[in-house]
């Protein structure tokens, strides 16, 4: 295992090189040139003042920048804060309040609403090389090569502060250690037998947990990652098809889309290995036309925030069960507890709640120290509030 996300591009720079890392649109990237880009910003973010330990918010919707964003501010020592594009100007607020950020990076559109709710005093980067009032084009950042020496990290250090959606009250910030996020992206790529020979194509959003499962793990292992703006059904059809892909990783929705485009038969999809879903529950019908009409095994997995990304999934080389969520990482445990008395354990076969103990676990969450004790319980074991039953 690497020390912390930090060096991550590095260490793939070093392995994998002038392979194709990323595509975005009509640009792509190299291993190298990310990590080059990187580290660009890197040294134009200590310029403005960035220090290690301190929070940088991205808020923006998938794109090159936002890769380059989250592990050039990383590189500083910085704490990454990466936000949903979909919470409200005010939501933006009070997460960037409440984790302390010292700097917000991301697109126009979403920047833009944020200021005049009232997000201030932050050193603002807005993508592109126009700058809106008060802020800096991250194109100036980028625009000169320039090395940077990465801060030596500890790999049990705060890396993300990801906020949960607040379904109940305001957001609660969960924080994740570099080993949880690494050792997460590590473990699925493991389970899934990714590799420098795969292409993926991903919709997924950046900041959310799954999509960074999916970023990181192909940065690790060498694959070239296809990232889409947004989520169309032919528009992935047909990148599976140009970029002869071997994976796709998805919700249900998207599955279902595809499922139901009109000319799905049209598309070349063949070169498609294995696909993952999770995000929600999928009908089981409905995941064997996927494995029917894709022809490649459908793996499910499940996962959340406060576990930086996956607790659960089937190995991609064996078997797996539709309509499971299948077996705990490695070096992760999971149980099923009675609700009433988290320390018994439900015989198999019987409902409770699904709890996850390991390294992935979260610290806990930032400055809600009354939310931590509810959720961890002191040996450990995180409460999902998830009912599940294990065979």
């Amino acid at each position: 295992m690497l020390d912390s996300l930090a060096d991550v591009l590095p260490f793939a720079a070093a392995r994998f090189g002038n392979k194709r890392a990323l595509v975005f649109n009509d640009r792509s990237f190299t291993f190298t040139e990310l990590d080059a880009l990187s580290s660009a910003l890197a040294a134009s973010l200590r310029k403005l003042g960035v220090e290690p330990g301190d929070r940088v918010t991205l808020y923006a919707p998938n794109s090159w920048e936002w890769i380059v964003s989250y592990y050039g501010a990383l590189k500083t020592g910085a704490v990454i804060n990466p936000i949903n594009v979909m919470l409200t100007p005010a939501e933006v607020v009070f997460v960037t309040k409440d984790c302390g950020s010292k700097a917000l990076i991301g697109s126009p559109e979403k920047i833009e609403p944020a200021l005049k709710a009232g997000v201030s005093n932050l050193r603002t980067i807005v993508f592109g090389g126009k700058s809106i009032a008060g802020t800096t084009p991250f194109d100036d950042l980028v625009a000169k090569p320039a090395a940077f020496e990465r801060v030596p990290i500890k790999p049990d250090a705060l890396s993300t502060i990801g906020y949960t959606s607040g379904t109940t009250g305001h957001p609660k910030g969960a924080m994740q250690s570099h080993r949880a996020v690494m050792l997460n992206g590590a473990m699925t790529a493991q389970m899934h037998l990714k590799s420098s020979l795969d292409t993926v194509v991903t919709a997924l959003p950046c900041p959310h947990v799954y999509g960074n499962v999916v970023f990181n793990g192909a940065m690790l292992y060498g694959l070239t990652l296809v990232l889409h703006p947004r989520f169309d059904a032919a528009e992935i059809l047909a990148s599976i098809q140009l970029h002869k892909a071997t994976m796709f990783e998805g919700v249900p929705t998207m599955y279902m889309y595809m499922l139901a485009h009109p000319e799905l038969a049209r598309f070349d999809i063949s070169s498609l290995t294995r696909c993952t879903v999770g995000g929600q529950t999928m009908p089981k019908a409905k995941m064997e036309e996927v494995e029917r009409r894709f022809g490649c095994p459908l793996i499910e997995l499940w996962g959340m925030t406060e576990l930086a990304g996956l607790g659960t999934t089937f190995p991609s080389n064996g078997p797996h069960k539709l309509g499971s969520i299948g077996v705990a990482l490695p070096h992760v445990e999971a149980r099923i507890a009675d609700v009433d008395e988290p320390r018994k354990t439900m015989p198999r076969g019987e409902v409770g709640e699904l709890m996850i103990k390991g390294p992935i676990v979260m610290q806990g969450y930032f400055g809600n120290e009354k939310a931590t004790r509810e959720t961890i319980e002191p040996d450990g074991w995180l409460h999902t509030g998830d009912l599940a039953s294990m065979d």
